[in-house]
């Protein structure tokens, strides 16, 4: 039987983190909205895997999503944040980044097994 605990622990810190705000910067905007047309895909996944109506390896296109995911965190690198509140920003979406590749990792590992 596969252990699911460390997927359920993931799976409860990305649901209990906020969504980050809308920033100001336009090339800042244009970034948050390729996350957010990411991050509309993935929860649903999540969900049936977490209540077993679906299997890690039933999720189409997982390889492709999690470089996806690498790559919005390569390009966030990048961006400038021209105010006090892209910083802050910035800080967020890196930081909800972080738990988005955990949460996928884990679903990369349940895949494998």
């Amino acid at each position: 039987m596969t252990d699911t605990s460390r997927f359920r622990r993931a799976f409860k810190e990305f649901y209990a983190l906020p969504y980050p705000g809308r920033p100001e910067a336009m090339e800042f905007r244009e970034w948050s909205i390729r996350l957010a047309t990411l991050d509309s895909h993935i929860p649903g996944y999540l969900l049936r895997v977490n209540d077993g109506s679906m299997q890690a390896r039933e999720i189409p296109e997982l390889a492709e999503i999690t470089r996806e995911v690498e790559s919005l965190g390569h390009s966030l690198d990048l961006i400038s944040a021209a105010t006090s509140r892209d910083v802050q920003m910035k800080e967020e979406y890196r930081a909800y980044l972080v738990v988005m590749e955990r949460m996928l990792q884990e679903l990369v590992d349940l895949a494998a097994e």
